[in-house]
């Protein structure tokens, strides 16, 4: 993701990254299943996709402890 991409996550509902953060697991599911199979061209695009996952996660919890004040 690039700076302007994660600014634009803390903008986003929590149904919307919820829907983003599942999306992005898909994804780490497929590319591992790639890996696995010998197809997958870009191995790095698997790491990129767990901080992207992380960073969602992040935000998440951000917003929940947010919630509770």
């Amino acid at each position: 993701m690039k700076r302007n991409e994660i600014k634009a996550l803390a903008t986003k509902t929590t149904d919307e990254l919820l829907t983003q953060l599942e999306q992005l697991q898909a994804e780490v599911a497929k590319a591992r299943q790639a890996k696995q199979s010998g197809k997958l061209p870009n191995v790095r695009s698997i790491a990129m996709n767990r901080y992207d996952v992380a960073r969602i996660k992040t935000i998440l919890a951000e917003q929940a402890l947010a919630a509770k004040v």
